[in-house]
């Protein structure tokens, strides 16, 4: 009778200890996947001549980046809201337009430089608990001809391109988002700042 017990003692030590065993590999492949994530993630932000376009059921946004200076578009697609802001990393000098529902602009303002994926996380300590929190999971598919990583974890979903580390997709709580990158072809036109003679100026609240 000891005997027997003893077996199935060690059968169930056995079976707990494969259940751990395959829980570390599960996430230690997801800690990877998470560090590449975040390593093609900053690298694509970092490329010096970019673009990129966000759409949303409601919104449009588009950024461009050349050497320094940026621009991005937003616009709402049924209520009133035209605005683009611009700015010269270079010498600091930023600006607001709002093209609705009057010409106007004032100086300061932030451009959104990128749409930041939340699984492109830069402490490895958080990358870690991420990695092992069960409700994670991560699959590869392919998505807009490109092979990705479909990353999901509570409302969150995102289709992240494998090459570039950049979110094509996201779901967040229902609201969806489908966004696409260029590199390379952003002109100096792209980026050129507004005519501010075209615009009423107005004091900034800062």
């Amino acid at each position: 009778m000891e005997k027997k017990k003893m077996k199935i003692w060690k059968k169930i030590l056995i079976v707990i200890a494969v259940i751990i065993l395959i829980y570390i590999l599960i996430t230690l492949y997801k800690y990877m996947v998470l560090t590449k994530i975040y390593e093609r993630n900053t690298a694509s932000n970092e490329i010096p001549n970019r673009h990129y376009y966000s759409e949303t059921k409601d919104t449009i946004m588009e950024f461009w980046y050349k050497d320094g200076l940026m621009k991005a578009h937003l616009e709402r697609k049924e209520d009133v809201g035209d605005i683009i802001m611009w700015e010269d990393s270079n010498t600091g000098e930023k600006y607001a337009f709002w093209n609705e529902p009057e010409k106007r602009y004032q100086e300061g303002g932030q451009v959104v430089a990128n749409y930041a994926s939340m699984f492109a996380e830069r402490e490895s300590k958080i990358r870690i608990m991420m990695a092992a929190h069960p409700l994670l999971f991560i699959v590869p598919i392919k998505y807009d001809d490109k092979q990705c990583y479909y990353v999901t974890m509570f409302d969150i979903k995102e289709k992240i391109d494998k090459e570039t580390g950049l979110v094509l997709f996201e779901s967040n709580s229902g609201l969806e988002r489908t966004l696409k990158y260029t590199f390379d072809d952003v002109t100096d036109e792209d980026v050129q700042m507004p005519n501010l003679s075209e615009y009423e100026y107005i004091e900034s609240n800062d």
